[in-house]
């Protein structure tokens, strides 16, 4: 079996507002993403797509991965109400094996 073979990604989205009633005004489509790459892969990338469901304009202050390995991309901060948007996480295989499970705070 060769070193991919027994792979997995697992990508969580953490989230953490303040105050708390944005965090009911954004609406993700998802929270976690799952890859199993093949050998060839150097690197995975995925989104996770949210809308602005609230009244109110929302800020995203920060987005921060738990590991050098894995970069995060926000096109922008501020969304308004009804306005969509979506983080793009990339994971760098690099030499790691076995499961990995990185996390992504907002």
């Amino acid at each position: 079996m060769n070193r991919f073979g027994m792979f997995c990604l697992k990508l969580w989205l953490g989230l953490m507002f303040l105050p708390s009633v944005a965090l009911a005004q954004l609406s993700w489509e998802n929270k976690l993403l799952d890859f199993h790459p093949t050998y060839a892969e150097k690197s995975v990338s995925g989104a996770f797509a949210f809308k602005n469901a609230g009244n109110y304009p929302v800020k995203i202050l920060s987005v921060q991965s738990n590991c050098g390995c894995t970069t995060t991309k926000l096109d922008k901060n501020l969304y308004e109400p009804g306005e969509s948007g979506q983080i793009v996480a990339t994971f760098t295989i690099g030499q790691r094996i076995g499961f990995q499970q990185k996390d992504i705070l907002v």
